[in-house]
């Protein structure tokens, strides 16, 4: 079985700061693969390992997914391929636009199930999963 699992790149919570006006400063936070991912990403490699099959990484965002360190750490948990769709306007896109950009890859990749984490760890809206599947017309 080819996986994919999805997976986003987020501040570490431990490193951001509130400022005076309430809003967050992420100016000193590190940037981490999502927590909730980690679990996708390491289900997706021991499907892929019991079945003999593959397991590939799918992200969105911006230039932040060339980090060296970030590419290192999703491939260490038994991934064979990643594949990132960089654009800076995805550093702030919603919900629907992640989704249709990794539903858009998703056509171009051969898998036979995707997955996705729980929610991101910067805003935990938990939608990104359904609406791929809603657009890829897959459960």
């Amino acid at each position: 079985m080819n996986t994919v699992a999805c997976y986003k790149v987020v501040p570490d919570a431990q490193d951001i700061d509130v400022n005076p006006d309430k809003t967050l400063n992420l100016d000193k936070a590190e940037m981490i693969l999502g927590e909730y991912d980690l679990v996708a990403i390491e289900e997706a490699a021991k499907l892929a390992e019991a079945t003999g099959g593959s397991a590939a990484l799918l992200s969105a965002g911006g230039e932040k997914l060339n980090d060296t360190k970030l590419v290192k750490a999703a491939l260490s948990r038994g991934a064979q391929e990643l594949y990132c769709v960089i654009d800076p306007v995805l550093d702030s896109s919603d919900a629907f636009q992640t989704a249709s950009v990794l539903a858009a890859a998703l056509g171009k990749i051969d898998y036979d199930l995707v997955v996705c984490g729980e929610g991101s760890g910067d805003l935990y809206a938990q939608q990104v999963g359904s609406l791929v599947g809603a657009l890829l017309g897959v459960p």
